[in-house]
């Protein structure tokens, strides 16, 4: 048993010092600063009833400093008034433009393929209307953030904000977590998903089925996107604070349920190795708890004790550096108990991927 449980520590500490760490160094552009061009960009933002989300954040989105932009607002068949508010809103600059979605179908696959084809530049923005730009030089920084010519696709960072209920500290520690496994993925040349609140691609590399693929399933118009076009040379990540886009935690467990069931239900239609490492991470994470549990039951206190402070010693200066690279509020105190919860996250959430979400909003 105890081979076993080094094992397990091991495939650990493999995943936050070759993966995750590399979040925290710095990387070199092979482009320099004054040579990145900023491109002109259409902001994409696809709304169902979002009539709340827009009159709090529509300022920042038109207030971003960026040359050449246009903000096109997908409405898909609200019933909240969106179409007036959107349309009184002073648009002097001509960047805001109102799109009224066709087909009226489940899930905001629809509503994202038309505004990509109304949409007029090839370079597209996408967030959503609970979303807040950290600052008005977010697009600038997204669309200057390519090292090379070759890249085409930018997957940006979006924080949960974290407030003080509990719900909301988790939901920050967890939107952190996740984002250290697809960024510093992405960084070593394994790019499988990116969050439709805050990423960036150039739309020509999308093919006619791209977004149709999925279509039965309700997730997936941001992940399973990215699955099937990004590779490690036309994949970049940015993570400069400017770029951060946040969203507000939700307001209370059954969204909080709502929302991860439907990212795990799209899990299962990944690619064989991306799963595969996703597993690897998350089935040594419980594994090692486990046979630390199953050590204190049988009396194996010092053995198991020793074995849970190597793993805590070897990783709190990474999660620290980590932390502070990607601006989480989260104490390491508190990392140590969000570490022992998502043992139970894990062992409850992936039944999801067994039952994938139909098309719905």
């Amino acid at each position: 048993m105890t081979i076993i449980h080094l094992a397990l520590l091991a495939i650990q500490l493999f995943y936050w010092h070759y993966f995750f760490k590399n979040l925290s160094l710095k990387t070199k552009l092979d482009l320099k600063s004054s040579e990145r061009q900023a491109v002109s960009v259409s902001l994409i933002i696809c709304v169902k009833n979002e009539l709340e989300n827009l009159k709090r954040h529509i300022k920042g989105y038109l207030a971003q400093n960026h040359s050449d932009y246009e903000l096109v607002i997908a409405d898909d068949f609200s019933s909240d008034n969106t179409s007036d508010f959107v349309k009184k809103i002073d648009n002097e600059k001509g960047i805001l433009k109102y799109y009224k979605v066709k087909q009226n179908k489940g899930g905001k696959k629809q509503a994202l393929t038309e505004a990509l084809a109304f949409s007029e530049h090839n370079w597209v923005l996408l967030t959503d209307a609970d979303c807040r730009p950290v600052s008005n030089s977010w697009m600038t920084s997204m669309s200057t953030s390519r090292f090379s010519d070759k890249i085409r696709i930018i997957l940006g960072y979006s924080p949960t904000e974290s407030g003080s209920s509990w719900l909301s500290k988790w939901a920050h520690f967890e939107t952190w977590l996740t984002a250290l496994q697809y960024l510093s993925f992405a960084s070593r040349g394994l790019p499988y998903m990116g969050v439709g609140r805050n990423m960036m691609y150039d739309k020509s590399i999308l093919t006619p089925t791209t977004l149709s693929r999925y279509s039965d399933l309700s997730s997936g118009d941001d992940d399973l996107t990215i699955m099937q076009i990004a590779t490690k040379d036309n994949t970049t990540i940015n993570l400069d604070p400017e770029s951060y886009v946040y969203t507000a935690a939700p307001q209370s467990f059954s969204a909080y349920w709502k929302q991860k069931t439907r990212h795990y239900s799209t899990a299962i239609s990944y690619k064989g190795m991306h799963i595969a490492l996703l597993s690897g991470y998350s089935f040594s994470h419980v594994g090692f708890y486990v046979l630390l549990f199953y050590g204190l039951i049988k009396g194996h206190f010092l053995l198991s004790l020793g074995l849970y402070l190597l793993r805590l010693l070897a990783i709190l200066p990474v999660v620290f550096r980590l932390k502070e690279r990607l601006k989480a509020s989260f104490l390491l105190v508190d990392f140590m108990i969000f570490d022992l919860l998502q043992v139970f996250y894990y062992m409850i959430f992936s039944f999801a991927v067994l039952f994938p979400q139909k098309n719905k909003w």
